[in-house]
């Protein structure tokens, strides 16, 4: 049996998910279909948050280099005549 690949065998006609982890803790998981969902769900939301985490790297690297950050003045509005001042 490969290494750290899921493997889908058939027993009695039922889909059957097999995972060696031969490296770390030296186990088999086995599943069937309902818990091959699930790691294909919990794939998918790892993936979504990376892809998230990224965006906003970008976005606060994007920020930072642009001098928004560290060049701004601070503002307020003056309610009195109602102009911004810096």
């Amino acid at each position: 049996m490969p290494s750290r690949q899921i493997v889908e065998s058939d027993q009695n006609g039922t889909p059957v998910y097999t995972f060696a982890d031969a490296d770390n803790c030296r186990c088999l998981y086995v599943g069937g279909q309902k818990e091959y969902a699930k790691l294909q769900e919990l794939r998918q939301q790892r993936i979504d948050d990376h892809n998230q985490l990224a965006r906003r790297s970008s976005f606060e690297a994007a920020f930072q280099t642009s001098g928004a950050r560290g060049n701004r003045k601070a503002w307020w509005r003056n309610e009195r005549n109602h102009e911004y001042e810096s």
